[in-house]
């Protein structure tokens, strides 16, 4: 990958959290990868402390060619968290606009990957005052221009509770899920 490129996207994960509310694609069965036009998909979610978090799709292009795909500026991958074991959405940047008229071009070499990043999210703003602290099943919610969102499984993440004023996390499971 270019450096160009790799700054673009480094500079586009870390700008606020958009999204849309067009039809989004369920992996279905295939577990925590999809394919998209060649591309396998992949996420997992990143602790960068247990103040802030984040989701992180890699793209590894199964072709025999170098491929260039384009993602909305500032909103590349969203994340979406479901309670367990019911599986209701508590929490889902989906809903929110994305200005998609600014896309950020890239390009994955033939048998290569890259990746994306939502960016860093403060853990507070995430479980604002009506989420408790427990284990979810994330998604991240990945945008690539010519394609409807795709949302792919990233796995459990234990989300904090976390006290601006006191300044510290705890993990107590209030969602009943362990």
């Amino acid at each position: 990958m270019r450096p160009a490129s790799i700054i673009a996207i480094v500079l586009s994960s870390l700008s606020a959290a958009c999204g849309n509310e067009g039809e989004i694609v369920d992996p279905g069965s295939t577990g925590d990868t999809s394919v998209l036009g060649g591309i396998v998909l992949s996420a997992v979610m990143v602790d960068v402390t247990p103040w802030y978090l984040g989701a992180q799709v890699t793209l590894t292009n199964t072709t025999d060619l170098k491929l260039e795909r384009s993602y909305p500026a500032g909103c590349p991958v969203l994340l979406r968290l479901y309670r367990e074991p019911d599986q209701t959405l508590v929490y889902d940047e989906g809903r929110r606009p994305c200005n998609v008229t600014t896309p950020i071009a890239f390009e994955i070499d033939a048998q290569a990957t890259a990746v994306l990043s939502s960016g860093t999210r403060f853990n507070p703003t995430v479980a604002g005052d009506s989420i408790p602290a427990g284990t979810y099943r994330a998604a991240a919610l990945l945008r690539i221009t010519g394609f409807n969102p795709i949302e792919i499984d990233a796995g459990t993440y234990r989300l904090a509770r976390c006290d601006e004023i006191a300044g510290a996390c705890t993990f107590a499971d209030t969602t009943g899920s362990g």
